[in-house]
This record gives structure tokens, C-alpha cells and sequence, in this order.
């Protein structure tokens, strides 16, 4: 997926058209189009504005990443990025020295684990329901 789609799958998510989003932020119609179109790439200014109004990264919407949105967390000596939902276990692990002290290994594979132990454990937990 290239930036122009991106842009598009992102403004139709949010049942925009192109003018009600450029009426918004201030951008010229027939630019964004362009936008949309790959024509032309927004300078860094118009980026975050639409990274900012999407909520997501500008790498997001560069397609240099296929995470939406993610946070940086310091752990062993490395910075790692979390999508937010990663970051709500993360921050719940940190309450437990325990299983903290579990992901100094190699901190970013261990969140993704725990991650999907823990849809896991609330997938058998609704089945039980």
C-alpha cells in the first residue's frame, strides 16, 4: 500500500469526503487529490497536520510501517515501539516486578508474546461465558 492510499482508506474510515477534510485542515482540494492520486508528496507541515488529525505516524502514512500508531517505551537499554495496545500491557506489567523483570531479554519480542498470551487468555475467557 503507497502513501496515497493510505491517505484515502484513512479519510474514507472517517466517512470524509476530500473537501470536508480539506475544508478542515486547511488544505487546498486539488493538492490533496493529488495526495491521493501519488502525484505529488505533502511537505512535512501538511504530513503531520494529517498524521496528527488520523492519529497516526507519519511513517504510517509514508507506508513505512503498518503499524497505525505506536509509543516509544525505554526498557534494557532500548527504545521499543508499541502499538497501544501493547502499551496498556506493558504499563500493566510494570505494576508486577515479576513479570517486568521477565522482559529485559529482549523487550519487544517478550511484550508481542505476552500480547498474544493475554488475547488468548480473554478469547477462553468469553468462551467460558
Amino acid at each position: 500500500m503507497n502513501y496515497g492510499d493510505r491517505l484515502k482508506t484513512l479519510r474514507n474510515n472517517k466517512g470524509l469526503s476530500q473537501k470536508d477534510l480539506t475544508d478542515r485542515l486547511h488544505i487546498n482540494r486539488s493538492t490533496y487529490a493529488r495526495y491521493e492520486t501519488n502525484s505529488t508528496q505533502p511537505d512535512y507541515e501538511t504530513l503531520s497536520r494529517l498524521a496528527d488529525f488520523f492519529d497516526v505516524t507519519i511513517d504510517y502514512l509514508l507506508a513505512r510501517s503498518d503499524i497505525p500508531n505506536h509509543k516509544a517505551v525505554f526498557v534494557a537499554g532500548k527504545d521499543i515501539n508499541l502499538t497501544d495496545e501493547e502499551l496498556v500491557l506493558f504499563n500493566e506489567l510494570k505494576k508486577h516486578q515479576i513479570m517486568f523483570h521477565h522482559l529485559m531479554s529482549n523487550p519487544k519480542k517478550k511484550v508481542k508474546e505476552l500480547n498474544k498470551l493475554y488475547k488468548m487468555k480473554q478469547m477462553f475467557m468469553e468462551d467460558e461465558e
